[in-house]
């Protein structure tokens, strides 16, 4: 899961971090919701992107989730 981290207010989604940590979910912040909706293919900014696994890039979303996995501080 990618976040958008200048979101305004941020309880809009300050609860997805935590949710994300009791489901084993690896999840990451990027600084510009604008340039996470450009990453999802709109022109709207967006706030969460859910990358789902799938049989076409299973191998790099494989990768992807043991880099970001590591990236949590604990």
């Amino acid at each position: 899961m990618v976040l958008a981290g200048n979101v305004s207010p941020i309880d809009v989604y300050s609860h997805i971090p935590a949710l994300c940590e009791e489901h084993e979910i690896p999840y990451a912040f990027t600084p510009s919701r604008e340039q996470l909706g450009l990453a999802a293919g709109h022109r709207r900014p967006a706030i969460i992107l859910l990358i789902r696994p799938h049989a076409d890039y299973q191998e790099l979303y494989d990768e992807v989730y043991e880099v970001v996995n590591a990236l949590v501080v604990e």
